[in-house]
C-alpha cells in the first residue's frame, strides 16, 4: 500500500502527478507494471493499494547501484 500525505503533495505541488498515477496505474496490463488494486483517501492522507512486491521498487535498485544479470 502505498502512502502520500496530502499536505505534502499540495505544498509541492504534484497533487496533479498522483492523480496521473492513479489513472495510469489503473489502466496498464503489463507485467512489468504494478497493478492497482483500489485507491481511497482520508482527510489528510491518499492510498494507493498496488499488486505486492516484495523486492522493493526499481527505484530502490538503482539507488542501491544493483546491477541485472
Amino acid at each position: 500500500m502505498k502512502c502520500l500525505k496530502k499536505r505534502t503533495l499540495i505544498k509541492k505541488n504534484q497533487l496533479r502527478y498522483a492523480v496521473t498515477e492513479g489513472n495510469v496505474l489503473k489502466q496498464a496490463k503489463h507485467p512489468f507494471i504494478l497493478g492497482l488494486n483500489f485507491a481511497f483517501q482520508t482527510p489528510s492522507n491518499l492510498y494507493l493499494v498496488l499488486d505486492y512486491c516484495p523486492l522493493g521498487d526499481l527505484s530502490l535498485h538503482l539507488a542501491q547501484k544493483v546491477t541485472f544479470t
